[in-house]
């Protein structure tokens, strides 16, 4: 009798990996009054920037201005203020009120 031996090549499979599809989706948009910049706040570090918009080449006949696009952070909050020490007195007050919402449930 033959024994018959298996033999197994091992298989090597490589597949490329599929980048990740990005969809940019509207949160919200907000107007600014004039002399007003948009700024950020870190929740975790407490740091505040003011925030760079992305060049866009959407124009809106409606108001004849240049649309712009902010890509959201997860972790920050954004508003509108004149300047740095007006953003701060307004990240505060949203920090203090999401805190309260935090302890009532």
């Amino acid at each position: 009798m033959k024994e018959i031996q298996e033999v197994r090549k091992d298989t090597l499979q490589i597949e490329a990996e599929k980048p990740i599809e990005r969809q940019n989706k509207l949160v919200g948009s907000t107007r600014l009054h004039a002399g007003q910049k948009l700024w950020e706040c870190n929740i975790e570090t407490g740091e505040i920037a003011q925030v760079n918009y992305e060049d866009t080449a959407e124009i809106d006949f409606e108001n004849k201005e240049a649309r712009k696009r902010v890509t959201v952070k997860e972790g920050h909050l954004y508003c509108g203020a004149i300047n740095k020490k007006n953003a701060v007195k307004h990240f505060t007050k949203m920090l203090v009120e999401v805190y309260k919402s935090m302890q009532e449930e």
